[in-house]
């Protein structure tokens, strides 16, 4: 039936990944608190390149307001 073929592949596809997790390295703490300050370098920077862009766009917006009031 396909119930019992479905849960044969379920019980196949556990125990590779199963076999699969067993042979990963298990990290320490020192390399995982390496990776978390490297992602927190990389979100910040993303976020404050975001900010100037949007000021330097403002800025940009002002400066055609005001050749535009001139003109």
């Amino acid at each position: 039936t396909t119930k019992k073929k479905y849960n044969e592949e379920v019980r196949r596809r556990r125990l590779h990944a199963n076999a699969k997790k067993k042979t990963t390295k298990k990290t320490t703490t020192t390399e995982r608190k390496i990776t978390k300050k490297k992602k927190m370098k990389n979100t910040t920077t993303t976020t404050t390149k975001k900010k100037k862009k949007k000021k330097v766009m403002m800025k940009m917006e002002t400066m055609k307001k005001k050749t535009m009031k001139r003109l």
